[in-house]
């Protein structure tokens, strides 16, 4: 851990980068976020994957975004994501423009834009080994090639990608990983957040008119991917699925989210049990607690060791030696 602090240290902002554009308070803070800063630091990042992926005449450029804020930046700006976005995409659509003159062609099917906006509580989190840094005044972003393996993406912390083209932006530095899957569980301090996501369709013409754009804004409504059953005396309970990764709680989680299922049960702890997505209507499961599936007693997963098994399609579950579940795929 100390070799990548160490690494990443060297690239962290100090008082003498002069191609460093501090906004400033009044007072003399540089570390404030402003809008014209996120955007900046947006399109920058976008310029730099596009130019570094794009290659004879093919233009390359991501569509998916995982922007992390500290929490105060984050509540600071969230009300002017809805606003800062279309501008983004405008800005986007330029930047393209003038890569189309080098790149004509593009191998890429693109059918919307993705942005997600999370609050992080701390100031570095580790991703597979590697340290992200979440700092005041800045957005920490994740760009990537391909949008994720289901129809539309999540809310959730823990999140997997198909194999492909990830870029991290870290301040003012970028790190690429190849062919590799960001593990969201690494991440700590992470919250939830339903209404930080934005989708817009793309529009093939590349019209950069912001009317234009916002019209293009799409619903966050989403087709479940699988549900859980649960039968009681008290009744029949089905919880739809939508999210890559959720969690299966007592009813007395306070978190909330699409990510979070809370069966009617007292007794049951936080996240005893979370199911993942794992690609091509395939999923798993790891238990917290005493758990059977299919009639197989389950391994106990243990803090971050998580003990995963496949879990097929009309599997039963059997939970805490009392509740009984059964687990569907439907998309």
């Amino acid at each position: 851990m100390g070799i990548f602090k160490s690494f990443l240290d060297k690239f962290k902002p100090t008082e003498g980068n002069s191609d460093i554009i501090k906004d400033k308070k009044p007072d003399g803070d540089s570390s404030e976020l402003t809008n014209q800063k996120m955007v900046d630091e947006l399109c920058e990042h976008f310029e730099y994957v596009m130019r570094k992926e794009s290659f004879e005449d093919v233009v390359v450029f991501p569509t998916y975004f995982r922007v992390l804020l500290t929490s105060s930046d984050y509540e600071s700006r969230k009300s002017m994501f809805k606003i800062i976005v279309p501008k983004v995409i405008q800005k986007y659509y330029g930047i393209i423009k003038k890569y189309k003159e080098k790149y004509p062609e593009s191998l890429i099917k693109v059918k919307y834009w993705l942005f997600q906006f999370s609050p992080c509580q701390v100031e570095e989190v580790e991703n597979n080994g590697s340290l992200l840094l979440v700092r005041q005044g800045h957005v920490t972003s994740i760009a990537e090639i391909e949008s994720p393996d289901v129809a539309v993406s999540t809310n959730t912390p823990a999140m997997s990608f198909n194999p492909g083209r990830v870029s991290l932006r870290l301040d003012k530095s970028i790190i690429d990983h190849n062919n590799c899957n960001i593990d969201w569980e690494s991440i700590k301090g992470l919250e939830v957040v339903n209404e930080s996501e934005f989708r817009y369709k793309y529009d093939e013409d590349l019209d950069d008119d912001l009317k234009a754009i916002d019209s293009k804004r799409m619903s966050n409504e989403r087709e479940a991917i699988a549900e859980l059953r649960m039968s009681t005396s008290g009744g029949n309970f089905t919880y739809d699925i939508y999210d890559t990764l959720v969690y299966v709680s007592g009813q007395n989680d306070k978190r909330k989210g699409s990510s979070f299922i809370k069966l009617p049960i007292e007794s049951l702890p936080d996240s005893c049990l979370q199911i993942k997505h794992v690609g091509n209507g395939r999923f798993q499961i790891a238990a917290f607690i005493t758990t059977v599936l299919n009639q197989k007693p389950m391994k106990e997963s243990q803090g971050g060791a998580m003990q995963w098994e496949n879990l097929p399609n009309n599997s039963s579950i059997l939970l805490d030696n009392s509740i009984g579940l059964s687990f569907h795929v439907v998309k």
